[in-house]
């Protein structure tokens, strides 16, 4: 009898060390859904860990500024951006059995999908004569960029395409035709 003490005790033991030598990493994971989202869309921020292995502390930041703590896992947040541009998410677990902190950041942009608005537009000169060039120069208000891309028919010269890097926004068409007015 104490032969198969002995033996249990000594297995026993084995199973003891061998599992305390098997070490779990832990996994911090971040998502951002959608990863390219849109000025007042709904965008789901997901923050996950494992193992939890005692008291955690979660919490969710954008730009260096918490919008969520808790102590649950998933901790999920919703966000409507309310301007475009680039956008630090960060994930923080505080906590664990030793106490450690573990973070995971995302960077993501927010786009402005609104197209841009036309103020006024405006041909020039007002009066164009034959052998004149023409402009049709446009106001445009773009908050987010000034790079525009303009895309027009005018009817009898066709289709044109004109890129700006910033204003004065304007298509150039081809001199009028003797006796032709616009």
């Amino acid at each position: 009898m104490k032969q198969i003490s002995l033996f249990g005790i000594v297995m026993l033991t084995f199973i003891i060390v061998s599992c305390s030598l098997i070490e779990v990493s832990p996994v911090i994971s971040l998502s951002v859904d959608p990863q390219n989202p849109a000025v007042a869309s709904d965008v789901t921020i997901t923050l996950n860990f494992s193992p939890v292995v005692g008291d955690i502390q979660t919490e969710i930041s954008i730009n260096d500024i918490t919008v969520i703590s808790t102590n649950t896992v998933p901790t999920t947040y919703i966000w409507k951006p309310e301007k475009s541009g680039n956008y630090v998410i960060t994930g923080r677990v505080k906590g664990n059995v030793l106490g450690e902190t573990f973070e995971k950041s995302v960077l993501i942009e927010v786009r402005d999908t609104s197209p841009p608005i036309i103020k006024s537009v405006n041909i020039c000169p007002k009066k164009p004569e034959s052998d004149d060039k023409v402009y049709i120069v446009m106001m445009i208000d773009e908050a987010e960029t000034p790079y525009i891309s303009i895309k027009g028919w005018v009817d009898g010269f066709g289709v044109f395409n004109a890129s700006f890097p910033s204003p004065p926004y304007y298509l150039e068409l081809p001199p009028l035709d003797p006796g032709t007015h616009v």
